[in-house]
């Protein structure tokens, strides 16, 4: 059995991505159990600080499971507005998973830019495609730094954005997924937990069997 522990924020528990990872992988015949710590706009460092209490619920959800995947998502603008926070945060919790002769694999769920043209957007003082390639820069570094592999959840995002535009990504909020942007999501984690095939992955009952198999499309694009 595979076991994940997703270790992250509002990005993860919207939709349940741990949930809808789970059923995607037992739905390709794969048995495994996911899990997660998250707390709405939580930053790495918060799960990395022995004084904060996030600190405590992780060490409590890790502590006695050995798990094979462990997926850290930071708070959704942070690493590309301080990456040395983002990387403080990472190289603390990389060497915490990795204490007692434990050594899972590190995932580490890049995440998108806002959307594009939105308020949200614009209060960051950065466009789009500076915010999408910092993003994807310094999940990229860490990945590389902390031995880790980078789930590139927000190139998908981009290039669903362009390529079919009518499939909705983002919540009104214009940061929050949708349905659709969360099954974007868990096919690129099932394919990285598993190496399965991504074209064949079951669609969800939330989304049109089209939008899944062009969801499909672009996620499989990303992983050959």
């Amino acid at each position: 059995m595979k076991k994940i522990l997703f270790i992250g924020n509002s990005f993860t528990y919207f939709n349940d991505l741990p949930a809808m990872t789970e059923t995607l992988l037992k739905n390709a015949g794969i048995s495994c159990r996911a899990a997660s710590v998250t707390k709405g706009g939580a930053y790495l460092h918060e799960y990395a600080d022995r004084e904060h209490e996030l600190n405590r619920l992780f060490e409590e959800a890790y502590g006695n499971e050995n798990y094979d995947f462990v997926v850290l998502q930071d708070q959704s603008f942070n690493p590309a507005g301080d990456k040395a926070d983002f990387m403080a945060a990472v190289h603390t919790l990389s060497t915490a998973v990795r204490a007692g002769g434990k050594n899972p694999c590190l995932l580490f769920y890049q995440t998108w830019a806002y959307r594009y043209g939105s308020e949200k957007l614009s209060g960051t003082g950065i466009d789009y495609e500076t915010m999408r390639l910092r993003l994807k820069a310094a999940y990229e570094e860490a990945a590389a730094r902390f031995d880790g592999r980078c789930v590139p959840v927000g190139t998908a995002f981009a290039a669903s954005c362009a390529l079919y535009p009518d499939i909705v990504l983002y919540n009104d909020d214009a940061y929050h997924p949708t349905p659709a942007g969360t099954y974007l999501a868990a096919l690129l984690f099932t394919n990285a937990v598993a190496g399965v095939d991504i074209s064949a992955l079951s669609d969800i009952d939330a989304l049109a069997a089209n939008d899944c198999a062009r969801l499909r499309y672009i996620a499989s694009a990303l992983c050959r």
